[in-house]
């Protein structure tokens, strides 16, 4: 899919940023979003749980990306515009998947679910007196289109399932595009799960 350029010029090839950090975060649904809220606003007065039933017109444009983790609790994940995965994070690779986001605000929120448009949304991300680690979740990005992937790591250590040192639940690495032709866009949430030999799946 192509993106409609609105006649911006970094709508089309967005300017590189120096994205690496990690953000830590949880969720209580088993999934995880990026989104702007000006984006979703239409969905306001929708019920909780809008995004189960038909969320498949804000991933083909690119104003929605959302995976399913198959457990609640704490995530971490580390943020890149280098897709190169460590040799660490190769060994412990599980699944990956590629997403379209438009981004148009300079900057995108990651949430697990509380933060998302709707009639029962617990905070608004862009209230000023939003909680300080609900604002470690803003990732700033520069306007334009990027191809989004999502790697799920098997992270933990088996059968105690500690965490590994140097690895991230999951690595979200945003590459500048064009346009959307060649992403394949979901219908729904992905589930990335972390156990081995997992596939992704909608």
């Amino acid at each position: 899919m192509t993106f409609e350029s609105d006649g911006s010029s970094d709508r089309v090839m967005p300017k590189s940023t120096k994205l690496e950090r990690v953000i830590n975060a949880g969720t209580d649904g088993a999934i995880f979003f990026l989104f702007h809220p000006d984006d979703l606003a239409h969905h306001n007065q929708s019920d909780l749980g809008w995004f189960n039933d038909d969320c498949a017109p804000e991933l083909s444009a690119g104003k929605l990306i959302a995976f399913m983790t198959g457990g609640d609790g704490g995530f971490s994940f580390r943020i890149t515009e280098n897709g190169v995965l460590t040799q660490l994070e190769k060994k412990h690779h599980v699944c990956s998947w590629d997403f379209g986001l438009a981004v148009s605000h300079n900057r995108v929120f990651l949430d697990g679910g509380d933060n998302l448009p709707s009639l029962e949304q617990v905070d608004d991300p862009l209230d000023e007196d939003c909680d300080e680690i609900d604002k470690d979740c803003w990732i700033e990005i520069a306007n334009g289109n990027y191809k989004v992937t999502v790697h799920a790591v098997n992270c933990w250590t088996e059968p105690d399932y500690k965490p590994i040192k140097g690895l991230t639940s999951y690595i979200i690495h945003f590459q500048p595009v064009t346009d959307f032709k060649d992403i394949k866009p979901a219908k729904g949430p992905v589930k990335l799960f972390h156990d081995k030999g997992w596939k992704p799946m909608v």
